[in-house]
């Protein structure tokens, strides 16, 4: 049990961490890697927070400011753009571990009154209706109602008698309310959660109805809302924008400390903005542990291999990833990993492999779930759906109530596992598929479309236009000047880079940008699938993160513009994929 001095201790650690990480992060923004005097600071900072986390047993959170420490102190006259895209990703791990620290926790054992009533299914009535302004602040009601619809047996009323005529009916204004009623076993501070993030935007009343002497609960946030303090912010934001329009007349200090509150609004930014986010990585937490559970129970062994990069969701589509990737787990163990017998006479390994990634193509998050188990078995599938051979396997074995299990267990046998991964990816708006070798294994691919996220990004400049890149997809940051051209009459401007021409892809020509002339124009080599070209830039920026917003639900879609960029400031870039805005020529 923890004493209240090792808990003010732990807390006392927490607050000074941070403290000192964003010291750090400061530094790192005015990163000058030719001067010894910055490497010294930034070296020192680092090396006692090291030493703060390694006294209490934060070996993560060390491992992260000793990486920093040999980065840093590597650095020569200037930071490679991989460089400084390796620095600024594990800032940034850095940065989730130190805030994703707590020094108490709390159960539901602590609050007797909440332990009574959990599990118990209650019927709720729930009265929503937006305000003006809901829709002014990107909102969708429907979000709320299948977040909802997530939590138990709801049905629902909507009411349109405020609905004008047409000739007065305004696009952004909202004239509908819902009355729902909900049977769930949640309690009312959860069904609030749902609303958190608008209860300054709307009308909310839930009224617990198999209790006579219940009375409507107001839904009061927990905290104030994040988007009561993200309009504080905006409005910060504007204030700083016109200081710094005349900020030529002051003193230097106070320049100085101008840019580093602009600094510090940033951070606050897009801080805010991860909390209606979360890790991806929380989505597979569960996982190693019911892999232990199932190996021990069945006698089979496999191990797991997850993902470690951060990538961060909408919360509400995290809960749902995490029962998708159960069901594909338990799946796999029941009917795709061997048995230590089966796999040996096969020649395989004891041991099976089942592995996850993922990735981001624009707002397009990718999941490849596989396994090297003995594939889908066609016959045994045939046989459970009454179906011949010109059936298509990859579409049978998602049926409701098919299962190629003998006799129904814990594990398997009613045929319901992968009907509800397809029901959950459907509901998420997003696609499944299947692939299989007999004997070798299977691979699930899915696809989900991201409203927004968070991704550490390499800005670039043209003609005063701020644009961001994915730091992946950059092979070279070169002077403009500094490789061979060649005009090909009718194809345009072409550099050679390791004996291959590549096109020029030109930002002002695509976007009739203003012909401005500027001093050290750059190239970057960008290679992304099978394309590769030279895209033009003036200017390159460190890589910071941004949060991304998807085009398409602001606009429409445009090829090669997956998303708005924002960094906490007035402007907002475009997130570009050059392979897709140029194309091949």
């Amino acid at each position: 049990m923890m004493t209240a001095y090792a808990a003010a201790r732990s807390a006392l650690f927490i607050e000074e961490s941070r403290q000192l990480l964003i010291q750090i992060e400061q530094g790192w923004q005015q990163a000058k890697p030719a001067e010894s005097q910055w490497r010294d600071h930034m070296l020192r900072q680092l090396h006692k927070l090291k030493g703060m986390a390694a006294s209490f047993d934060e070996a993560a959170a060390a491992e992260c400011c000793h990486q920093l420490e040999t980065a840093v102190s590597q650095a020569d006259k200037a930071f490679t753009a991989k460089q400084a895209m390796a620095i600024s990703q594990t800032l940034g791990k850095l940065h989730e571990i130190l805030h994703g620290l707590r020094p108490q926790t709390k159960t539901l054992a602590d609050n007797p009154a909440q332990q009574s009533t959990a599990g118990a299914h209650q019927q709720w009535q729930i009265d929503f209706k937006p305000l003006p302004g809901f829709f002014a602040n990107g909102q969708d009601p429907l979000q709320y109602l299948k977040q909802l619809q997530t939590l138990g047996d709801m049905t629902v009323a909507v009411d349109s008698s405020q609905l004008p005529a047409f000739a007065d009916y305004e696009a952004n204004q909202p004239y509908l309310s819902w009355r729902i009623q909900l049977n769930t076993t949640a309690d009312a501070e959860t069904l609030r959660q749902v609303f958190d993030w608008v209860t300054a935007d709307c009308q909310l009343a839930i009224t617990l109805l198999n209790q006579q002497t219940a009375a409507p609960q107001p839904a009061l946030p927990r905290h104030e809302p994040v988007r009561h303090i993200l309009r504080r912010h905006q409005q910060q934001t504007s204030w700083l924008d016109e200081l710094q329009q005349q900020a030529d007349g002051l003193p230097l200090a106070l320049q100085n400390r101008l840019d580093q509150i602009q600094l510090a609004q940033t951070q606050n930014y897009l801080a805010l903005q991860k909390l209606m986010l979360r890790p991806l990585l929380n989505a597979y937490q569960r996982l190693p542990a019911l892999l232990n559970t199932i190996c021990s129970q069945t006698g089979k062994q496999a191990a797991l291999i997850l993902p470690e990069q951060p990538l961060w969701v909408p919360s509400q589509l995290l809960e749902l990833i995490s029962d998708v990737l159960i069901q594909l787990l338990r799946n796999a163990l029941a009917h795709g990993i061997e048995t230590t017998e089966q796999r040996l006479a096969a020649g395989k390994s004891a041991t099976g492999n089942i592995r996850i990634e993922q990735s981001l193509d624009g707002m397009q998050l990718n999941l490849l779930f596989a396994d090297d188990g003995g594939g889908l078995q066609a016959a045994k599938i045939l046989a459970a759906a009454g179906q011949q051979n010109g059936a298509e396997i990859s579409e049978l074995i998602f049926q409701a109530g098919l299962s190629t299990a003998s006799t129904p267990d814990l594990l398997s046998g009613r045929g319901i596992g992968l009907d509800l991964v397809r029901q959950h990816i459907q509901q998420l708006q997003g696609t499944i598929s299947v692939s299989s070798t007999e004997g070798e294994g299977c691979v699930f691919q899915i696809s989900l479309p991201l409203p927004q996220t968070v991704q550490t990004l390499q800005a670039v400049e043209v003609a005063d236009q701020s644009y961001v890149l994915s730091a992946e997809c950059i092979v070279e940051d070169l002077p403009a000047d500094s490789l061979k051209r060649r005009h090909i009459s009718g194809r345009g401007e072409f550099v050679e880079f390791q004996q291959q021409w590549l096109p020029v892809w030109d930002l002002r020509q695509r976007f009739k940008l203003a012909n401005s002339v500027t001093n050290d124009p750059r190239l970057l080599i960008i290679r992304r699938h099978d394309i590769a070209g030279a895209l033009q830039v003036d200017k390159c920026m460190l890589p910071a993160e941004y949060l991304l917003s998807d085009l398409q639900s602001h606009y429409r879609q445009v090829p090669g513009i997956p998303a708005l960029a924002s960094d906490g400031g007035p402007q907002v870039a475009l997130w570009l994929q050059p392979d897709l805005l140029f194309g091949k020529r």
